[in-house]
């Protein structure tokens, strides 16, 4: 886990991130990756009008995103109950080390969804096709209410113990879902420097979710 990446879901300010809380948060993050290993689930789906198929996913953002896609991914990652937990052990302890707790677990099932994106963006650069950036549920103007069809397409009750409640939030909490585009040209605006997961999102610095130390897919 990177310990950097950690301290950006804290918000705390630049100068209360130390080079020992970089240390605590590296230590963590390795007892955390331990005991709540992260698993994942996909699927890779012909593109359609809608969405694709079996999922739709409104709103002008992912229309946008997917562009010229031909197919489309969709993945889901959970940390599981064991994640959640961890967390309520570290705040009986301790309300600081809580909070650190939950950055680490934010920042491991986050990095991921990251691995898992380059891996397939790898595959498919080898067979000559490119993948858009990573949407979740949330972002943008693609309704969290895409949460419950998706996950229903992956099964992940059965295959991750994950599932949506009356909120469209996903249970364990420490879960991702996310959508992808299979396309036969890279998307003109990617750079290799732009931000990954939720800080790729315009509402990011003032995103409700994130300042309840969630995010808005999981």
């Amino acid at each position: 886990m990177d310990a950097a990446e950690a301290a950006r879901y804290l918000r705390w300010p630049e100068d209360a991130v130390t080079g020992d809380v970089l240390r605590q948060l590296e230590d963590m993050g390795r007892e955390l990756e331990a005991a709540a290993p992260p698993r994942l689930v996909w699927r890779v789906l012909p593109r359609t009008p809608e969405g694709c198929e079996g999922l739709c996913l409104p709103g002008g953002d992912i229309r946008a995103l997917l562009g010229d896609a031909e197919q489309v991914i969709i993945a889901a990652c959970t940390l599981g109950e064991a994640a959640s937990r961890a967390v309520r052990r570290a705040f009986l302890k301790d309300m600081a080390r809580g909070v650190m707790a939950d950055a680490c677990l934010s920042a491991i099932v986050e990095e991921e969804m990251d691995r898992f994106e380059k891996e397939q963006a790898r595959a498919y650069f080898a067979r000559g096709l490119y993948l858009t950036d990573r949407f979740s549920p949330g972002y943008g103007d693609l309704p969290l209410s895409v949460q419950k069809d998706l996950c229903a397409l992956l099964d992940t009750p059965r295959a991750l113990g994950l599932t949506v409640n009356e909120s469209m939030l996903l249970i364990p909490e420490k879960s991702v879902t996310a959508v992808m585009g299979i396309c036969p040209a890279a998307q003109k605006h990617r750079a290799a420097t732009e931000k990954s997961g939720c800080a790729r999102c315009a509402a990011f610095e003032n995103c409700v979710f994130r300042l309840q130390g969630r995010t808005c897919h999981g």
